[in-house]
């Protein structure tokens, strides 16, 4: 898949763990990656985390109950270290009670993570977690909703803002906490300087909000600030999920494809990866895509390379196969014509009777027979005249009549000698 000036190679698939894997999230580096998975007897729920360079994994918790957990997560570059916002519905259908969250602080490369319970419950959606890119330091935004018993109808008694701050560096801290009534939707985002987090949010009364909070080292100001979100850069490529139609057992079913493209889309093609994906992540470096198939946690590696570099090789790939097929074919034609009186079959029967005399199958692919076969006229010169050629992307693979082998770019590359 290319973008500009460089191109991303797809290595293959590596299975990382086997089985029900429920949700993911990979570092930006690529190096590590935390997962749930679900297990039937007995009903549990684990966090895990694993390191994608040598497959070794390690729990972080476990949990009783079959009720699946969605992560939000928030690495440091680089360091393996995280906090991961866990949240599940207790119960199931009708019976859903609430939302249970747990806050994680994983530290990848030492083996430790910490767990605790956040307190109060959150109703319609999960909490979002704003991650500075410029300093250890996460926002976890939400919204706590106090409810009535069952009896009572489920009201809702009271909605407040939730908002955490909290620090990564070393051990994990909060710098600071506070709730306020609200009855809207929180959105937020930190400026380019990585030092102020704007956010804006309906109070009661449905009045805009606007706050800004002033990140230092160990302190946070709290002030007025204008919202005025921007908009993000696009990264050069994206993970892309394509549906189509799949007939399997005499019934057709929505298949889910997964792909590597450019971002904005070219005319180059994408790079297809799998079928039946759940869950997919590329890594912020684009050098790692984690995905996961009925429940199977699958890692591939990319390699970059610069565009120009990447086509020369093509082109020389492309030429060297079709000169080694070439090759094939001009010494197996001529050892036919010495062993058949000095005769070259006709263009139906050149391959029945020319393929004893070669190494490969593949050598004929995309071979054209010029010469209408028989014996070589006198005085034609052997050397100069075609016996045939093999079709390539960007040029042709001459053999001549006397089985040497010659190479012509196509029009577009004239400019290239061979």
């Amino acid at each position: 898949v290319s973008h500009e000036t460089r191109v991303l190679l797809v290595g293959d698939p590596v299975l990382r763990v086997s089985s029900c894997v429920t949700d993911i999230s990979m570092s930006p580096d690529g190096r590590w990656a935390i997962y749930v998975q679900q297990s039937i007897d007995p009903q549990a729920t684990a966090v895990k985390i694993i390191d994608l360079q040598t497959s070794r994994s390690w729990t972080a918790a476990v949990f009783e109950g079959a009720e699946p957990i969605h992560l939000r997560s928030a690495w440091l570059n680089s360091n393996g270290k995280a906090l991961i916002l866990g949240s599940r519905w207790r119960g199931s259908g009708l019976r859903a009670r609430d939302q249970e969250h747990t806050l994680f602080w994983v530290d990848a490369s030492t083996r430790r993570a910490r767990h605790e319970k956040v307190e109060g419950q959150t109703l319609g959606s999960f909490p979002e977690i704003y991650p500075n890119a410029h300093r250890p330091v996460v926002v976890i935004f939400g919204q706590r909703v106090e409810l009535g018993t069952p009896d009572e109808g489920r009201r809702i008694l009271s909605e407040e803002f939730v908002f955490q701050v909290h620090k990564l560096d070393g051990e994990l801290s909060s710098l600071h906490s506070f709730v306020r009534e609200t009855s809207g939707p929180i959105n937020a985002y930190w400026t380019n300087s990585g030092s102020t987090l704007v956010f804006n949010v309906l109070e009661k009364g449905d009045q805009p909000m606007n706050t800004a909070f002033q990140i230092s080292d160990g302190s946070l100001d709290i002030s007025r600030g204008e919202f005025r979100p921007t908009e993000a850069a696009k990264p050069d490529f994206r993970l892309d999920y394509r549906s189509r139609e799949s007939e399997h057992s005499r019934r057709t079913a929505l298949v889910k494809d997964l792909w590597l493209a450019a971002e904005p889309p070219t005319d180059e093609p994408s790079a297809y990866l799998a079928s039946n994906v759940e869950l997919a992540e590329l890594s912020a470096d684009f050098r790692h895509i984690l995905y996961t198939v009925e429940g199977m946690l699958i890692h591939r590696r990319l390699e970059s390379m610069n565009l120009t570099e990447f086509r020369e090789q093509q082109i020389n790939a492309d030429q060297r196969s079709a000169m080694r097929s070439a090759a094939d074919i001009g010494r197996g034609a001529v050892l036919y014509w010495r062993d058949n009186g000095e005769v070259f079959p006709s263009s139906d029967t050149f391959f029945k009777r020319v393929r004893p005399y070669t190494k490969r199958d593949e050598s004929f692919e995309n071979f054209v027979q010029t010469f209408a076969g028989g014996p070589i006229v006198l005085g034609v010169d052997t050397s100069r005249t075609s016996l045939g050629y093999i079709d390539a992307q960007f040029g042709r693979a001459m053999v001549m009549l006397d089985g040497t082998i010659s190479w012509r770019w196509k029009p577009a590359r004239s400019g290239r000698t061979g």
